[in-house]
């Protein structure tokens, strides 16, 4: 394969990537503490040696979570936790922790402070057990979680280095390539959520971007294709 298709097919994949990702934040823009993905491209110049050299990782993009806080949202439900700083509540995910923004807590039958699907929300001592049902449930800033005027625990906020890689799961769950680190940067608003950092109409301009894009490229294979069949023909009368 020539180095100009293969050029082309990474840019091909390139756009499948973008594709799937603003596919991912148009499917979360209502789920409370959802961070939208942004892909990054590679210098070209760097993708088309890669492809050259027959590497098999083509696409090479780069996701990366946006950072930016969304909107907070008053709801007047004890139950609603919004992190306001860079931090993550923990979630047991079947003994794997994984990490969320997302804080429309409950108590499930158990009694176990938990996630909307049920899953257990960590403190700082493991899972949370309100022993009143949540009734008279107070967070502080600090995290420090109280039932009835007596302390029963404290959230575990997860945050990480500048090194550290969040990949979304579903649901607003983030799998981290390394572990957290103790930090007090976040403090915690109760009765709020924390809504989808998401731009609606960035997002479909980002769609019109990526369609022209591969319509672009689809219109230079053709031509390229073109071009080899004429030379192919033209060598074949000599």
């Amino acid at each position: 394969m020539s180095e100009a298709i293969q050029a082309a097919s990474l840019s091909m994949l390139s756009d499948l990537e973008r594709l799937r990702s603003i596919g991912s934040n148009v499917a979360n823009a209502s789920t409370p503490g959802f961070r939208a993905e942004r892909t990054v491209q590679r210098v070209f110049q760097d993708a088309l040696s890669s492809a050259a050299s027959g590497s098999s990782n083509l696409a090479q993009l780069q996701v990366l979570l946006d950072s930016k806080a969304g909107a907070l949202r008053d709801t007047g439900r004890a139950m609603d936790l919004a992190i306001d700083g860079p931090g993550y509540f923990q979630i047991d995910v079947g003994g794997e922790i994984l990490f969320s923004r997302r804080g429309d807590f409950r108590v499930d039958a158990a009694g176990r402070l938990s996630n909307e699907e049920g899953l257990p929300v960590l403190g700082e001592g493991g899972e949370i057990v309100l022993t009143g049902g949540g009734t008279d449930f107070e967070v502080d800033r600090q995290g420090a979680i109280s039932e009835r005027g007596q302390r029963i625990g404290k959230l575990a906020i997860a945050h990480f280095g500048e090194g550290a890689t969040l990949t979304h799961i579903s649901g607003g769950l983030y799998r981290a390539s390394e572990g957290p680190e103790v930090s007090d940067r976040s403090t915690v608003i109760q009765k709020h959520l924390e809504m989808a950092n998401v731009d609606i109409v960035q997002e479909s301009l980002n769609l019109v971007e990526v369609g022209r894009h591969a319509n672009f490229i689809g219109q230079a294979i053709r031509g390229y294709d073109q071009m080899l069949d004429v030379a192919i023909n033209e060598l074949g009368r000599r």
